[in-house]
């Protein structure tokens, strides 16, 4: 029996160690496929302001509410140019030789009266342009920094495969939750019969967290820019997701930590009343989720490290095994929110939720793993007890003859 657990424990250390090679020979060697080819290119240079300063890009582009840059397009384009303009949520309209090519800007309302700015935009180039003066306006919906974090120009194919590529890591993550969320709901509805009401409302809260946190996995990847023309849809799951995100988890959480439980209830409460004041400011027009955002990060990070408080304490006090998963799962998750968090404010940039969208996906597998194991050992105290029910004699007296 230990020769067989030794050979699977080499299996498994070598198949994680291929897989740690492969990923960092993808990470730091050039792509050179077929859909990574020389039609796309940074194009961040050479740009000016209206001014005539030279801009350095990428970077800090101004700290007015309104930000111009021009640049000359190259003698010849083809028909399927676009420019990919990564901002922090900037609003964009561009101008090729006086002519308006693109624009989003405030004006663009949603059905609610809101408009947002966009960490990436898709700006087709017509092959007319060519030669021709581009022209960037930049305008801060807050009023603060212009940032701009990347540019490039290309053909739609190659560009689409550079979006596609640079997002494959937030990609693999959102289809691990959604197989975990469909493997662990399907096991949770078949062994129903095995679970006791609490313990069945537990994984259920469980599997609305996995799918909350694939849905807004999901809804922040910009490769849905390429799958949608209504860019207003995907902002408005991702921004409601995130802010319903840490209910699910409060509640299954809760159910570990006896009397101390009802702390985490209390802010699953409160994430609910803050997702109640988000509609009513949304639907009466009088802010949008941008000006409500670091209330909604407070909350969720208050909600990781009050998690990770209780669970230690109530392991120190009765040393079940279930606090010490969620406890390692949700300190890596405070520890890499609160990394993002600074980061976010710093530079403002999006990629910085790369770190949460990390730390979210071990906490979910940690998670996933407890309730797995909590299943399995409730179906196996249900079969011992089936069996030790079925040695009683029927009645309540047993008379021989």
């Amino acid at each position: 029996m230990q020769k067989k657990h030794a050979f699977a424990t080499i299996f498994i250390a070598a198949v994680v160690v291929a897989a740690a090679v492969v990923a960092l020979v993808y990470t730091s060697s050039p792509q050179n496929g077929l859909l990574f080819g020389s039609d796309v290119a940074p194009f961040t240079t050479g740009w000016r302001t209206a001014e005539g300063q030279d801009a350095e890009l990428p970077g800090l582009i101004g700290t007015d509410s309104e930000t111009v840059l021009v640049h000359a397009l190259p003698d010849t384009l083809p028909d399927d140019t676009v420019l990919i303009l990564k901002t922090n949520y900037l609003y964009v309209t561009a101008s090729a030789g006086g002519s308006e090519v693109f624009s989003w800007t405030g004006a663009d309302k949603t059905l609610f009266g809101n408009s947002f700015g966009l960490s990436c935009y898709i700006i087709h180039i017509p092959a007319s342009a060519a030669g021709r003066t581009l022209e960037l306006q930049l305008i801060s919906p807050g009023g603060g920094e212009s940032r701009i974090y990347d540019m490039t120009l290309g053909g739609a194919l190659a560009s689409a495969a550079l979006i596609i590529n640079e997002n494959l890591y937030t990609v693999t993550l959102f289809f691990i939750l959604l197989s975990a969320f469909v493997l662990f709901t399907i096991l949770v509805i078949i062994r129903r019969k095995n679970l006791t009401g609490r313990s069945f409302r537990g994984f259920l809260y469980l599997s609305a967290f996995i799918a909350l946190s694939a849905i807004w996995i999901l809804s922040e990847n910009n490769v849905l820019l390429l799958l949608t023309q209504n860019v207003a849809s995907t902002y408005f799951c991702a921004n409601l997701s995130f802010i319903l995100l840490s209910a699910p988890m409060l509640l299954y959480t809760q159910r570990f930590l006896g009397r101390k439980g009802v702390i985490l209830s209390a802010l699953a409460a409160l994430v609910l009343l803050n997702f109640v004041v988000n509609i009513i400011l949304l639907v009466t027009g009088l802010t949008g989720f941008s000006q409500t955002l670091i209330i909604t990060q407070s909350i969720h990070i208050a909600a990781c490290i009050m998690t990770v408080v209780l669970c230690f304490w109530e392991y120190v006090q009765t040393k079940k095994l279930d606090t010490v998963e969620v406890f390692i799962g949700s300190g890596l998750l405070a520890l890499l929110s609160l990394v993002a968090f600074v980061k976010y404010y710093l530079t403002g940039n999006p990629n910085s939720t790369l770190y949460f969208v990390t730390g979210l996906t071990v906490f979910v597998l940690t998670l996933g793993a407890g309730a797995v194991r909590l299943i399995t050992s409730e179906m196996i105290k249900s079969k011992s007890f089936e069996n030790l029910t079925a040695l009683i004699p029927s009645g309540i007296c047993k008379f021989e003859n």
